[in-house]
């Protein structure tokens, strides 16, 4: 099994079975798993409810830290989005 086809399987199965499990001691895990559910719970949330629903869905309170993935694996304009939606945010005390 490649690494793509590892990302691939925890992309398709992170809402259902073992991996929901993963969630339970998410500070636990490492970071590049950690990092690899950050974007896939971005992604989806945003494909589906926009960024608004990433925000507001429990994944939105992983802001700093999917900041930092993206930071990682340098996906720029991303970032720069996130990191100014962070800073409106703070800007009014969210």
């Amino acid at each position: 099994m490649s690494g793509e086809d590892i990302v691939g399987h925890v992309a398709l199965n992170i809402y259902d079975g073992y991996l929901t499990k993963i969630r339970e001691n998410f500070e636990q895990i490492p970071i590049v798993l950690k990092h690899i559910v950050l974007l896939i719970d971005l992604d989806t949330e945003v494909t589906m409810n926009g960024i608004s629903g990433y925000l507001e869905n429990s994944s939105g309170c992983y802001l700093e830290d999917t900041i930092e993935a993206l930071e990682r694996i340098q996906l720029k304009q991303d970032l720069s989005i996130l990191k100014n939606i962070q800073n409106i945010l703070a800007s009014n005390g969210i």
